[in-house]
């Protein structure tokens, strides 16, 4: 399919999908599928492709006046999404210190010591590194930063609908930090990250913290919540499935009558993603252990 494409729509005949609409150069096209239809088009445009084309949940599909090929409340549900924290703030000690680049390091730790992998990652980044509600808080002069972040995250949200049309945008809602694990790992981070800044191996670089400096609980949950930002890093899974096998490689299959359009899951890519990830684990697990 060609970039330029507008994805439409995926036609059925029944339960069974026949291919895809796409709009192109302003005009509706139709693709015919000779064995089956992939979707793989992200966490966010794969469900309201499936959902514009009547799989989701019925009660919303019917408020668009979309026909409902198959009620399934799970599309567009489960959306994960890793939390990122802007920012812990230093002034350098010397203007000539600022260098420029943008990120220099990054370190990965556990939030509590019972965990079997890291949950927390951070970045030390040039420059200050700080939420639109946070950037009054800026210093004058030059800065680093280093930026909490939550990656293995609780919480969930979802994609919704506005409308039945492929130019109308999806309703996003992240809903980060809604479990109170996630806000208890964030806060710990922050500590972490503030620990390290103030610490030995960083003070010729010091001339102060900026943000958030030394606050008690309840001014560093208010610190979190307004420093907290989109990773960008969009993942969606059917509800009880693990990480790697969700909507975003979706398959419709063409050759028999599905139900809920049969969708599958690219399970060959899945295996080997997971085997990859599986090894970084271990490796990781040895080197925060060992």
């Amino acid at each position: 399919m060609e970039s330029a494409s507008r994805r439409e729509a995926c036609p059925f005949d029944g339960k069974r999908v026949t291919g895809v609409e796409v709009v192109r150069d302003g005009k509706l096209e139709q693709f015919r599928a000779g064995c089956e239809v992939v979707l793989s088009l992200g966490a966010i445009q794969t469900p309201k492709i499936l959902m514009q084309s009547g799989i989701g949940d019925s009660g919303q599909l019917r408020s668009f006046g979309i026909g409902v090929i198959q009620h399934l409340p799970g599309v567009g549900a489960n959306l994960q999404e890793h939390v990122l924290l802007a920012g812990c703030v230093w002034e350098y000690a010397r203007p000539d210190q600022s260098r420029g680049a943008c990120g220099d390091a990054t370190f990965l730790a556990k939030s509590d010591p019972a965990l079997a992998t890291p949950d927390l990652q951070a970045f030390v980044a040039n420059g200050p590194f700080l939420s639109a509600e946070l950037s009054g808080q800026a210093p004058a002069g030059p800065a680093w930063s280093i930026t909490p972040g939550l990656v293995r995250p609780q919480s969930r949200g979802q994609v919704r609908l506005t409308g039945a049309k492929h130019t109308d945008p999806v309703d996003i809602d992240l809903n980060i930090l809604s479990q109170g694990a996630d806000l208890r790992a964030t806060m710990e981070c922050v500590r972490l990250c503030r620990e390290v800044g103030n610490g030995a191996a960083f003070r010729s670089l010091t001339k102060r913290e900026a943000c958030p400096g030394p606050v008690g609980d309840v001014e560093l949950e208010a610190f979190v919540r307004n420093a907290a930002v989109p990773f960008w890093h969009y993942g969606q899974d059917g509800p009880g499935r693990p990480v790697g096998r969700g909507w975003q490689s979706s398959r419709l299959w063409h050759r028999r009558p599905a139900r809920c359009g049969r969708l599958d899951h690219a399970e060959c890519d899945y295996r080997q993603h997971h085997g990859a990830l599986r090894d970084h684990r271990r490796a990781l697990r040895r080197d925060t252990e060992g």
